[in-house]
């Protein structure tokens, strides 16, 4: 469980009253930050950008929050990667029963995982080395929740032999929406490379293109849209 807001609003006004703080809720956001993509030094640094009168003191509150945890023998979502991560790293045998446990891992989402998650599921296939995972690294949107999509574009290099199977057909967009999808992750520099396939029919007239939508292009007209059941244009 996570320590309550007012909790950690009283021990901020307690014992820095002198300084301007952030809210309970900003300052949760930080350490979790920090603890999510296991960097320690994130909250000085960020700390230092956006609060710049409290940089000398943003420790004290994570420690507030962790000694009540501790004395309630608690934990946060946080927690839960970040000690059972250490629990696996410092007692072997614990790491040994796991990995002998699970021989075949999956893993979801995958190009939303953080620094923690990652090292968790090499951790645990370390021995077998039998690891699926699905993602998209187009479609990773947890950046601020601290997800690195680098973990699945360098999964190939962690695991030598793997191999990747691309999966381009789709049967939810029409193609027009996925030629726009096409432009906008092409200049991606970083990425494995992919070209999207409609398995659904057009529904635009010929006159339409994907470069219509892009934001250097004109507004589009709507004379210029056809209709998905092929009548007449809008005038």
């Amino acid at each position: 469980m996570r320590a309550p807001d007012h909790y950690l609003r009283c021990r901020i006004r307690y014992r820095y009253q002198s300084d301007p703080l952030p809210k309970a809720e900003v300052l949760g956001e930080i350490f979790s930050y920090a603890l999510n993509t296991d960097s320690p030094s994130t909250p000085c640094w960020l700390c230092c950008f956006l609060f710049s009168a409290i940089s000398p003191v943003h420790h004290g509150p994570a420690r507030a929050v962790r000694d009540q945890e501790t004395g309630g023998n608690a934990m946060d979502f946080d927690d839960l990667l970040a000690l059972w991560l250490r629990l696996m790293r410092e007692h072997e045998p614990v790491r040994e029963h796991y990995q002998r446990r699970f021989q075949f891992v999956l893993v979801d989402e995958y190009q939303d995982t953080n620094r923690l998650q990652g090292d968790l599921i090499d951790l645990i296939a370390a021995r077998h080395k039998n690891v699926m995972v699905v993602g998209d690294d187009a479609q990773s949107i947890y950046a601020w929740r601290g997800a690195n999509f680098q973990n699945i574009l360098q999964f190939p290099r962690r695991y030598p032999g793997a191999k990747v199977y691309k999966i381009e057909t789709n049967y939810r967009s029409t193609p027009e929406i996925l030629d726009l999808a096409n432009a906008a992750i092409r200049a991606n520099l970083q990425q494995f490379s992919k070209e999207l396939a409609a398995a659904r029919r057009p529904v635009l007239s010929r006159w339409w293109s994907p470069a219509m939508m892009l934001p250097s292009s004109r507004p589009l007209s709507p004379t210029r849209l056809g209709t998905a059941g092929g009548g007449r244009r809008p005038q």
